[in-house]
């Protein structure tokens, strides 16, 4: 039950809450972190390999805080004020349609067999993961997840985790016609929190 106790989080809480001596340290500007996906099986048993996730750097800490990366500065979102997880949702919906008209790229990697796949490498920020092409899975709600995060249980650096775990919220692309409500806004019947922060609510990975 405590490893999805901290994913949960990790991810509604990140943003926002990382203390600026935290993030302003020289040593953990210097280290890298990861996101790790994991595709859970869809309920319409589609496939959830070769499916290409996009990351995009959409935040940086700047003076203990963070901002918005080049052009996504027009978004207009203050990166420091997502306290819920209502808000973080909308900002992260917000910052990739922004990003889509834009056209910006990030990394894109596909998912192996088993749906998974891992971004390695990262610099400090927030990260937004969205779909690029589904390929034959569900649709995939974007998500924003910071690089590192606090966790005072963690053995890394100065408490800080930088290898995080994603399970991104999925719906059936069929949805829309089947009229089911929560499908339709890409709500699945799990808790509020799990829900809204893009992961699922398994208790062991």
């Amino acid at each position: 039950m405590r490893k999805i106790i901290i994913v949960v989080f990790i991810l509604v809480f990140s943003v926002g809450f990382v203390s600026k001596n935290t993030v302003n340290t020289e040593e953990t500007k210097k280290t890298k972190g990861s996101i790790a996906v994991y595709l859970e099986e869809s309920g319409n048993k589609t496939s959830n390999s070769d499916v290409a996730l996009k990351l995009i750097k959409a935040g940086e800490t700047a003076d203990g805080k963070y901002v918005l990366t080049g052009e996504l500065k027009t978004c207009g979102i203050d990166l420091n004020e997502l306290e819920t997880a209502d808000k973080m949702q909308k900002a992260a919906e917000s910052i990739f349609r922004e990003a889509s008209t834009k056209k910006i790229s990030g990394i894109i990697k596909h998912t192996d067999s088993s749906g998974y796949v891992k971004f390695e490498n990262l610099e400090n920020g927030i990260y937004l993961l969205a779909a690029d092409d589904i390929n034959k899975y569900d649709n995939i709600s974007p998500a924003l997840i910071a690089v590192p995060v606090f966790d005072e249980e963690s053995s890394e650096t100065n408490g800080m985790k930088y290898d995080i775990v994603v399970y991104p919220k999925h719906w059936p692309v069929t949805a829309a016609k089947t009229g089911d409500v929560y499908n339709q806004k890409g709500m699945l019947p799990q808790s509020r929190l799990c829900a809204i922060c893009g992961i699922s609510n398994k208790e062991s990975y």
